[in-house]
């Protein structure tokens, strides 16, 4: 007993040094401008300066093939997973493995792949949640995407059989099925600390000189839904009702007309709808 001891306490004295980083930073922790300046140092002694190739940090809209025949439930299941495993640490691990001049330094820098994975995608989802516009209320957006994810679970219709009845609710489910990727990213976006935003912004043109695109750009424009952001005009839903069910009384209607202020009333309308025009046809 005593010689196992002894044993594990000689194996012990030969080891390398523990890593300065022991945690692995996740992207509902708050970052540090020393972590940002020491990550940055790393990429910058890369022979690329640049991070190291990463999968898209965000799944593509889902893309179901009209042949599949599961339920549009399972097939919900299915992709939820695909999403996740996006995420998947140990899959990155074994890319980044293979990384020579990043592994180095990385030894160098006494941080495992594991710290680095974390710190990438910590500062990365910061300047994703940076990027989005002021009238985009994550909070709404994703109540809404919870609903829709919510029906698509209780449709145990087979996929196939969909445009075999009407394939307009082929159409429907996958436009609804959107639904998916858009609920992952909101909720990654909801994890990011508002003081991870404001330590990112002030590295702004470092960052965004190393960083893959996937984290510059607004990660809800790939998948916005011009209804949701801007409304339908005319929409009829079940809170506001249907023109056909409107009632009146004829004695309690006003006949006549609001008055328009001369040309100006006009010109503003027509500013209006070229402006509203040019935004659809960016999209």
């Amino acid at each position: 007993m005593m010689l196992s001891a002894l044993t594990f306490s000689m194996l012990g004295g030969c080891q390398q040094q523990e890593p300065d980083y022991i945690e692995v930073k996740r992207v509902h922790e708050q970052l540090t401008k020393s972590e940002v300046r020491d990550y940055l140092k790393i990429i910058y002694s890369l022979p690329t300066r640049k991070v190291p190739p990463f999968p898209s940090a965000y799944a593509k809209p889902a893309e179901w093939e009209p042949t599949r025949t599961l339920s549009v439930h399972d097939l919900v299941l299915e992709e939820e997973k695909y999403i996740e495993n996006i995420w998947n640490e140990e899959v990155l691990v074994r890319q980044l493995s293979r990384n020579k001049p990043l592994m180095k330094r990385l030894k160098r820098a006494r941080m495992t792949p594991q710290q680095f994975i974390g710190f990438t995608r910590t500062i990365g989802m910061a300047m994703s949640r940076g990027s989005l516009r002021e009238n985009q209320n994550l909070r709404e957006i994703l109540e809404e995407g919870e609903r829709v994810v919510q029906r698509l679970k209780e449709d145990k219709r087979s996929f196939s059989a969909l445009s075999e009845n009407n394939e307009e609710d082929m159409h429907v489910v996958l436009q609804n099925a959107m639904w998916l990727t858009r609920v992952d990213r909101i909720e990654r976006l909801l994890k990011v600390p508002p003081e991870n935003v404001d330590i990112v912004r002030k590295y702004a043109s470092r960052l965004e000189a190393v960083f893959p695109d996937d984290f510059k750009v607004n990660p809800l424009d790939e998948v916005q839904d011009l209804l949701v952001e801007y409304g339908l005009p005319f929409e009829e839903t079940e809170l506001v009702g249907s023109d056909v069910n409107l009632a009146w009384e004829k004695n309690e209607a006003r006949v006549g007309h609001d008055p328009i202020d001369g040309a100006t009333g006009t010109n503003k309308l027509h500013e209006e709808l070229i402006r509203v025009k040019e935004i659809l046809d960016k999209q």
